[in-house]
């Protein structure tokens, strides 16, 4: 079944749940026994497509960015290329070895004489040390990676090779009418600054001598998965509720930029964390006008559970189903897209944020690194593959975010 289809789907189990409502709301009653089985039925089959198309969607937004950059990323020069043409960043050699159960420095001549000694992974390493990964391998981590975090896709992500100082505006005054005669008033605009470092991350992948020499074992397939998963949940993590200590800082964490305070709206007070309909209405119209046209709704999966059986007056959901492919589901006109590093809805505290997240700037430290370590665990009969990189992530904007806030316990 096609993303179309799933929506259209989707849209007509909506349709019969509605009439099933209309049914009994026409009447002046409550669903049957049997009305209330077939409702709930169609129900848990909308929850199951929606998930099947908030996986689906994010993949194709994710996709299509990436087929934008590639088509201006292309590199020319280089004695070796692809079977498409693209020049290789590493010769087959680098590449063979780095990845071969047979890995040496040092190679035999024919009958033993005239040694010829190598060091191909020499061609990987880069002036500030390390050892670049090859550039298929990199590129299907960088392609996981973004399609595993709604924030790094939705966010403005720059590769550069030193700290970014992000200017911004705190106040730009404001000019007003003058009288005949009159003086007029002066505006003196104040200028901040954040500063994008670099963070290091990253651990070491430990791979046995037996999976090495085993010719069936895809060692570079395996790698890619492992080290995916691993930055996956960093990612998520860091972007989402990063405290800004040795690590980017989150959008939850953002409390201001510059010297001006995040806007948001706290809910009523409760004896558990609550959300209400207007409470996403009163978040809604906090972000100011001019950045609702992009805006994008961040929350985790159990408090998109919650806002997913909100109701207005009219008994409609608040939810709507997206129906165009590549399109996500919304809440108020605005994508809705879940983030496993959110935080769980908490009394008193921020579940949801709301913004463009065009404002959220990601700095990537030139590129990753993965290096083999041949000798470091060969008394365990292990060889270890070192990855490591550097980036950093903050919010440029306090206008462009607002947040939602439990109520205090009641």
């Amino acid at each position: 079944m096609t993303l179309k289809e799933k929506k259209e789907k989707r849209a007509g189990l909506v349709v019969q749940m509605r009439a099933l409502l209309n049914t009994a709301g026409e009447d002046s009653r409550d669903l049957t026994a049997e009305e209330t089985t077939s409702y709930e039925g169609l129900e848990r089959e909308v929850d199951a497509l929606g998930r099947e198309i908030d996986r689906e969607d994010s993949l194709l937004l994710v996709e299509n960015r990436l087929r934008a950059q590639r088509d201006s990323q292309y590199r020319a020069g280089g004695a070796e290329r692809h079977e498409d043409g693209r020049p290789r960043r590493f010769s087959a050699a680098y590449r063979e070895t780095l990845f071969n159960a047979k890995n040496s420095y040092a190679r035999v001549g024919k009958n033993g004489l005239n040694s010829e000694y190598l060091n191909v992974l020499a061609e990987g390493s880069d002036a500030e040390g390390g050892y670049l990964v090859p550039e298929e391998f990199e590129t299907t981590l960088i392609e996981n990676l973004v399609n595993a975090d709604p924030i790094t896709a939705a966010a403005d992500v720059i590769n550069t090779r030193s700290d970014r100082h992000i200017p911004f505006e705190e106040d730009a005054g404001s000019f007003g009418y003058i009288g005949e005669s009159g003086t007029y008033g002066t505006s003196d605009p104040s200028v901040g600054r954040v500063t994008l470092g670099a963070h290091k991350n990253g651990g070491i992948v430990k791979v046995s001598e037996e999976l090495l020499q085993d010719a069936f074992f895809d060692l570079e397939s395996y790698l890619q998965r492992l080290a995916t998963r691993r930055y996956n949940e960093l990612d998520q993590t860091s972007f989402a509720n990063g405290d800004g200590l040795s690590k980017p800082l989150g959008l939850f964490q953002v409390a201001k930029v510059g010297t001006r305070a995040l806007s948001g709206f706290q809910g009523a007070a409760s004896a558990s964390p609550a959300v209400t309909g207007d409470d996403l209405i009163e978040t809604f119209h906090a972000l100011p006008r001019a950045y609702r046209d992009r805006a994008t709704w961040i929350s985790s999966d159990t408090m998109t559970k919650m806002i997913r059986k909100l109701k207005g007056e009219d008994n409609q959901y608040l939810w709507q189903p997206g129906l165009v492919a590549g399109q996500p589901d919304q809440v108020l006109g605005r994508p809705w897209r879940v983030s496993d590093g959110a935080p769980a809805p908490a009394i008193s505290g921020k579940s949801i944020v709301l913004g463009d997240l065009m404002f959220y700037r990601i700095v990537n430290r030139l590129g990753m690194q993965m290096q083999r370590l041949s000798e470091l665990y060969a008394a365990s009969g292990q060889v270890g593959f070192r990855f490591s990189r550097r980036h950093d992530g903050a919010l440029v904007n306090a206008k462009a975010l607002v947040y939602f806030q439990h109520g205090a316990a009641s």
